[in-house]
């Protein structure tokens, strides 16, 4: 299980550290943290995406009767440790943020979150950004339903990521991200969360800047 938990224990690590010294970062340290919480949700997420290595823990965890490690979580829990780094820089340190342009990483790591969580609601998501018509919506299979009911607070957490940016801000990145929201509408949710958040991030943030 070492595959597992020395990189949860690392993210664990490097939280507690960015914490008590957030205020005294110089913008290499920074640049250094945000690289290894990036790497971490990367691994999270290849871990998690991968297969054959899902059966194989399966496996393996059968025959020795241990619980399966919840890759899923561990995801979830690297793009959340790396969304919340990015936020507190981008309002705790805004002359670092500016110098790395941590709000476009921000704003790369809120749409990416979006872009998993509309996969997994919709496997044919990469047909649909193709611009085809789209008549009517399946519901997701029970496998999907589970797998998007258990992204939906690191999603919440992206939509208000965003919503927390300055205006100006919000004008810069407004193109990158608002096709996302829009595919958010058309998707069916297994929370009223999200639906109640998408509508308070159009009205509150896009709606201004569109008006």
């Amino acid at each position: 299980m070492t595959l597992f938990l020395t990189p949860l224990f690392l993210l664990q690590v490097v939280s507690d550290l960015y914490r008590r010294n957030q205020f005294s970062l110089s913008a290499s340290h920074v640049d250094i943290l945000a690289d290894i919480f990036s790497c971490i949700a990367s691994h999270a997420q290849q871990l998690n995406t991968d297969t054959v290595l899902r059966r194989k823990f399966k496996r393996a965890c059968s025959v020795q009767n241990l619980t399966e490690p919840q890759l899923l979580n561990f995801e979830n829990e690297a793009y959340k440790s790396y969304m919340m780094f990015l936020q507190d820089m981008v309002t705790c340190n805004p002359n670092v943020s500016k110098e790395l342009d941590l709000e476009s990483r921000l704003v790369t790591e809120c749409a990416k979150i979006v872009k998993i969580y509309l996969k997994c609601t919709d496997p044919q998501q990469q047909e649909q950004q193709q611009r085809k018509p789209v008549l009517w919506v399946l519901p997701m299979e029970s496998d999907r339903v589970e797998e998007a009911t258990a992204r939906t607070s690191l999603l919440v957490s992206s939509l208000e990521a965003l919503c927390s940016l300055e205006a100006e801000s919000l004008k810069k990145h407004v193109s990158s991200f608002f096709p996302l929201l829009v595919d958010l509408v058309r998707t069916e949710h297994c929370s009223p969360q999200v639906p109640y958040v998408l509508s308070n991030v159009l009205k509150s943030c896009i709606g201004p800047i569109l008006a």
